[in-house]
């Protein structure tokens, strides 16, 4: 008979369709080794589903002997449509990646054709007849999935390049990196030396999680294998292949898998994006690819008019004023401080606003920096009106009446807040009397206001047949209430009041035109 090993034998799933093979070799296996414990592990992406499937296949009465044991682990998941013409070569690519994975003893990718194909206008223009002639490609969609290289208790996190003087961090999808490495130069922690590099490697120690930034030349120390160059080139693939093909823009890839390389000036970029803008407004890749109807996306369109060489439908021609929204998010991003680099977009985003020029495969980043401007700018007048408004509250503003007495109050209603909690809901009522004074009323139990007469009504009394509603954004009221507290909220003094009662509605407005 077979010797049981105490440790289960593993049998790790990338792929849906890896999942059956593995539940049926998993109960073979089973099956020749006295029942021998075994450990499925399946990407935690789809686990719930493979889950279920698996305890079908290997326990007949729909509960799983202790064991066999069905884990998670962390990969990613992708879909892209790739041209036909790059399919053959970007499979080349993941074979000889999954080929020095299987020599290295760490996890590989694996790329699924689903065979669905769409044919995609990829050019038009009018010939000299003026007849409009539409170049097609097909593409087809392919899903990516993997995991990060892992080797004797370390785990390949990201890769660092290095753009003049400063570094781009590309992450392994789910993995964290440590903010330290957005500056990091290029020193290898293993080796103690810093010289000219391309690019360094991140790998963390799993049971530790100590973290080494290491050079091509060390990183098989930490991820297996004899050959350096070949653990570097596996590290460069998967953060490249990340980066391009998950965070940033599938699309692009399709020229670095040719060997395609191009600077491109910021300022020129983004001044064709803000005409692009002009005149069609924002459209990122995943919302223009989502639409389905072949609309180019802003990014695309940029470079399109950047590089057009006369043929097919001329772009939009920039402006001054495009060139100067061009260069003040240029600038901006370049001085964006570390406080307001509270990710690695934004850390990605200042070292391409430092350089002032990109790769062909950063441009989604590159064009962003124009939407990112603008939404600064629109957040720094919304801040400044808010101030302003506050400045001027605080000084209009003061308390009202004495505490524990009560008044009868003439106040508009300006805001309106409900907070749920363990006891119920809350309504927070804003109200401002005419000389500017400000109360705040905490209301568990909203007063239903007869919309006939303007009048509370009592719950018991309430008519099925008529129309209540509580207190209206925009409508003045006559309140009767007790004045509980005294409060200052951002050096603006407010009046606390409780145990009110609507007398009377003095102005009525449709809350949409308050």
């Amino acid at each position: 008979m077979p010797t049981i090993d105490t440790e289960p034998k593993v049998f790790q799933v990338i792929s849906v369709e890896q999942a059956f093979e593995a539940a049926r070799a998993a109960r073979l296996y089973r099956y020749e080794n006295d029942n021998a414990p075994v450990r499925i592990e399946v990407p935690e992406y789809y686990y719930n589903t493979a889950h279920c499937n698996l305890i079908s296949i290997l326990s007949p009465n729909d509960k799983l002997p202790e064991s066999i044991e069905i884990v998670s682990y962390k990969c990613y998941r992708s879909e892209h449509w790739v041209p036909a013409s790059k399919l053959a070569k970007l499979a080349t690519k993941l074979k000889r990646l999954a080929n020095k994975s299987k020599k290295l003893g760490t996890a590989s990718v694996q790329m699924t054709d689903t065979g669905e194909v769409e044919n995609r206008v990829v050019d038009s223009h009018k010939n000299a007849y003026g007849e409009l002639v539409e170049i097609k490609h097909s593409f087809h969609r392919v899903v990516i999935e993997g995991e990060a290289p892992t080797y004797s208790g370390w785990t390949f996190l990201a890769t660092l390049e290095y753009l003049g003087e400063h570094t781009i961090v590309k992450v392994v999808p789910g993995q964290d990196l440590p903010e330290k490495y957005r500056k990091a130069d290029n020193y290898c922690d293993h080796c103690r030396t810093k010289r000219r590099r391309k690019e360094t490697f991140v790998v963390r120690n799993d049971e530790t999680g100590e973290t080494k930034q290491v050079g091509r030349q060390c990183v098989a120390d930490f991820l297996g294998g004899r050959d350096p160059h070949a653990v570097g080139d596996l590290c460069s693939f998967y953060s490249t292949f990340n980066a391009v093909w998950g965070n940033l823009d599938p699309d692009m890839d399709l020229r670095d898998l040719s060997g395609y390389e191009s600077l491109i000036s910021l300022v020129a970029l983004l001044t064709y994006t803000s005409a692009s803008m002009r005149k069609d407004g924002w459209l990122s890749r995943t919302a223009a690819k989502d639409r389905g109807d072949y609309t180019s996306a802003t990014a695309d369109l940029a470079v399109e008019g950047l590089f057009w060489n006369g043929h097919g439908k001329p772009p939009l021609k920039s402006t001054e004023q495009d060139q100067e929204q061009a260069e003040a998010a240029a600038k901006w991003a370049a001085e964006l401080t570390d406080d307001e680099v509270k990710n690695d977009y934004m850390h990605n985003v200042r070292v391409i606003g430092m350089v002032r020029w990109c790769r062909y495969k950063q441009i989604g980043y590159a064009a962003s920096i124009l939407v990112a401007h603008q939404k600064h700018l629109e957040h720094e007048i919304q801040r400044r009106e808010r101030e302003k408004s506050q400045a001027e509250r605080s000084q209009t503003s003061g308390y009202f009446g004495e505490i524990k007495k009560r008044y009868e109050l003439e106040l508009k209603v300006v805001r309106v807040h409900c907070v749920q909690s363990d006891w119920g809901e809350t309504t927070i009522y804003g109200l401002v009397d005419k000389d500017g004074n400000e109360f705040t009323w905490f209301c568990s139990n909203e007063p239903q206001v007869d919309r006939k007469t303007g009048k509370q009504v009592p719950r018991d009394t309430m008519h099925p047949n008529d129309i209540y509603y509580g207190l209206l954004r925009g409508n003045t009221y006559k309140l009767k209430g007790t004045v509980t507290k005294h409060n200052a909220y951002k050096d603006i003094k407010q009046t606390v009041i409780n145990r009110c009662t609507v007398l009377e509605t003095i102005e009525h407005v449709e809350e949409d035109d308050a």
